[in-house]
């Protein structure tokens, strides 16, 4: 089942999305989804990530929002100061109003920027686990890379451009040197290291996998690359296996369902993807237990 509301507050209106199985008062553990650049709250892969979390566990919801200039949003300026603004408002209107005892983070691409640059800024940690799927970590790098020399002329000129995929999004000069002057991969996120969970496809060409790898060393966080995937995960081929890297070897073992990761250096061999994974992880934290299981499956 869903939901549409608004938060209202700090003169902002921020549009919502409940997902939820039967009784939208009974949600003690509630996942707050993001998304990429250009998207929606009704975007399909966490349409797809709410119905198996939701029918499967009880008393989990998920709350996806309109970014600013995103979806229905009211705005008309992008401004990345206020994409913070959106996540933490959404974070403590979930703990506070909604009640919920846990919050969790899966965000995507863009999302995956807002929310590190969100815990940098912050200094703190309002989510129980997080996990990240293709995070655009330089977001700089993958949002400039479709700049064209004419478009990069008309920002210098203090004018607009346009980006963007229904909705089309205004950029300004100021809009790239925000980008540029936070860059969370010279940031430390050690201290959130072992509630944090990464995907990324090995074939991803807008938010280079190199990228998750270094930062995910630097910070000793869990990374799960998986082969041929590119950035929507949109080609990734059946019976194709995932691999694990793991920069902290204290990190609990993670299972698969409907695919089986076995630990490096265990002498198991990984159990193969039935399905293509279409860009929907799944993320439940048994705290405990303290370990992660991790749905992935996509398109027959």
């Amino acid at each position: 089942m869903e939901k549409y509301f608004d938060i209202n507050e700090s003169g902002f209106s921020i549009r919502c999305k409940l997902y939820y199985n039967k009784d939208l008062h009974d949600l003690p553990h509630i996942v707050v989804a993001t998304y990429g650049f250009g998207g929606n709250k009704d975007n399909k892969a966490i349409e797809k990530f709410a119905e198996r979390l939701t029918t499967k566990y009880h008393g989990y919801g998920v709350v996806c929002f309109d970014w600013p200039c995103h979806g229905k949003d009211a705005r008309n300026k992008l401004i990345l100061d206020e994409c913070c603004t959106y996540l933490d408002l959404v974070t403590r209107y979930v703990r506070e109003t909604m009640h919920a005892e846990d919050v969790y983070n899966y965000s995507s691409s863009f999302g995956a920027y807002i929310t590190l640059r969100y815990l940098a800024e912050h200094g703190d940690n309002p989510f129980k686990r997080i996990a990240f799927r293709c995070p655009a970590i330089k977001m700089y790098d993958s949002i400039a890379a479709g700049v064209t020399q004419e478009d990069w002329d008309k920002l210098r000129k203090g004018k607009e451009i346009l980006r963007g995929f229904d909705r089309k999004i205004k950029l300004t000069e100021d809009f790239f040197d925000d980008l540029r002057a936070h860059d969370i991969s010279s940031c430390d996120f050690m201290d959130y290291a072992e509630s944090i969970l990464m995907i990324h496809g090995t074939k991803d060409e807008m938010a280079p996998i190199e990228v998750t790898r270094k930062f995910s060393d630097d910070n000793v966080i869990e990374l799960i690359e998986v082969e041929n995937a590119d950035h929507p995960f949109s080609n990734q081929p059946a019976w194709t296996s995932p691999s694990r890297r793991s920069s902290n070897s204290s990190l609990p073992d993670t299972g698969l369902r409907m695919a089986s990761v076995s630990p490096a250096g265990t002498g198991h061999s990984p159990v193969r993807y039935r399905y293509g994974i279409s860009g929907c992880l799944f993320l439940r934290s048994l705290t405990s237990l303290k370990f992660y299981e991790i749905w992935a499956y996509g398109r027959l």
